[in-house]
């Protein structure tokens, strides 16, 4: 996982522990600390790992209906798919780790993805 797919709120594994992302700074050539962590490369090479979208990870997270779009979130044939309807068209997207469903859906709705404890 790079440090270029996260944003500040995005859920992931640091050094092992399941944790919020609450800082990202650059430091030197392709160095990044995260959460107070120096040293993190920008491949996140052993320091960083994604959390795999489970349905128990769905069911943290609310279904969304707005005014013209409608999100949900599907499991089909083991793969999650995040599907967006929208006037009368369906588009969908393989999503397979929490962190990528979050800018997912910020990008698409502008508001953060609420994900229950």
């Amino acid at each position: 996982m790079e440090v270029k797919e996260l944003r500040l709120g995005n859920h992931a594994v640091i050094n092992g522990i399941n944790t919020v992302v609450y800082q990202i700074e650059w430091r030197k050539k392709n160095i990044y600390r995260i959460n107070d962590i120096d040293s993190i490369d920008k491949d996140g090479e052993d320091a960083l790992e994604p959390i795999r979208l489970t349905e128990e990870w769905l069911k943290r997270t609310p279904l969304f209906e707005q005014e013209f779009c409608y999100l949900r979130c599907e499991n089909k044939y083991g793969e999650f798919l995040l599907i967006s309807s929208y006037i009368g068209q369906e588009y969908s997207i393989e999503v397979k780790y929490v962190h990528q469903l979050q800018n997912l859906f910020f990008a698409l709705t502008q508001v953060e993805l609420p994900i229950s404890k």
